[in-house]
């Protein structure tokens, strides 16, 4: 969700929207109806409390002056390389090496020039250095190289013996990296759901709180409870305001009586859960506090989540059991740490063997 605009600003870009920090750029007017430039940044202190500040950037030489601060006195402390930099290199039949770096520093710019490359001017087997570079990078490199080569076969002259030649082998490349990229991938997330059974397993992980908690382990790595939640993010802000509002109707002070962590789709999905010490029974009492949590979400944000909700923990009492199973519309589910590393190491182990199949073939 975009922040609304201050009346007063006539233009404005989000840079970054984390929440609990916000950075944009602003255009105002001044007095002389002229436009001016302002860098506005807000963030949320430890006490919950708001903070703001802005620089106005009035002139184009003051723009300038900062621009080249950074791309040219700065540049070589920072590691950076400009994008008309690496543009020039890229259009050079560039070297492995300088391709490496420019996916390095700047992946986003290599997808956007191969989009915008003419194939039937462009060297089939210099791709081969492309893909070897990309191959690191999973998540774009597969986007890309399926519309890539849909963009090869348009253009493919069935009669160039050579052009089908140079196009199998990049064919057989590519397969070779999307196995392999597979394999880094799921060894991944084999290596996190040891971390994950190591924690649950340590009674001091329950002590910790902050970045290195269970909780937030969990958080980053929400496709542990389910593979439909890979596109979730946290919404910290939202945790923050439910936990405040909780305190508020039942006139209680301790921080500990706020979701361990909220999540939200961009489909308005909102998954809310609460992670329990293997020495607590989880009772009905939890339960209800997790259905109040969604119920001041609803309140928040004017919306009708599509709800779902987590008691993780080892022991549960009777009675949460029978409510949940005579309510299944609840979307309240109860899971045993069991459960959860037994579920997903199931699903991986499978993944693995099928791709550990394609590498022998």
């Amino acid at each position: 969700k975009q922040p609304k605009k201050p009346h007063w600003v006539d233009f404005q870009k989000v840079i970054y929207n984390f929440g609990i920090a916000k950075l944009f750029v602003w255009l105002t007017k001044r007095q002389n109806g002229q436009y001016k430039i302002q860098l506005h940044r807000s963030w949320m202190d430890d006490n919950d409390k708001w903070h703001d500040d802005t620089i106005n950037i009035n002139e184009v030489e003051d723009w300038e002056d900062i621009k080249k601060t950074i791309d040219v006195d700065y540049a070589k402390y920072l590691n950076w390389i400009s994008k008309e930099e690496a543009l020039m290199k890229l259009e050079k039949v560039p070297t492995e090496k300088t391709v490496k770096e420019i996916v390095d520093k700047r992946p986003k710019l290599i997808i956007d020039f191969l989009k915008n490359i003419d194939l039937q001017k462009f060297d089939l087997k210099q791709l081969s250095i492309f893909l070897d570079a990309l191959s690191e990078r999973d998540k774009d490199a597969i986007e890309r190289e399926i519309n890539l080569f849909n963009e090869m076969i348009k253009n493919l002259n069935p009669h160039d013996n050579k052009s089908i030649d140079d196009f199998l082998e990049i064919m057989d490349k590519v397969t070779f990296h999307g196995v392999n990229s597979t394999m880094r991938f799921v060894l991944d997330r084999q290596e996190k759901i040891n971390i994950f059974q190591k924690m649950v397993n340590n009674d001091k992980t329950y002590e910790i709180r902050g970045e290195n908690s269970i909780h937030k382990f969990l958080e980053k790595n929400i496709w542990i409870l389910d593979e439909d939640y890979m596109i979730l993010s946290s919404n910290q802000s939202l945790k923050i305001e439910i936990g405040k509002e909780y305190k508020k109707k039942h006139k209680i002070s301790q921080s500990a009586k706020r979701p361990d962590f909220v999540l939200r789709t961009y489909k308005d999905d909102l998954i809310i859960s609460e992670i329990k010490r293997p020495d607590y029974i989880v009772k009905l009492e939890d339960l209800f506090q997790l259905m109040e949590y969604r119920s001041i979400a609803n309140e928040l944000t004017g919306k009708d989540f599509n709800f779902s909700g987590y008691l993780i923990g080892k022991k549960f009492a009777p009675s949460v059991k029978a409510y949940t199973k005579d309510l299944p519309n609840l979307r309240i589910f109860l899971k045993s740490y069991t459960d959860v590393i037994t579920e997903v190491r199931n699903r991986y182990k499978r993944l693995l063997e099928i791709v550990e199949e394609e590498l022998k073939e």
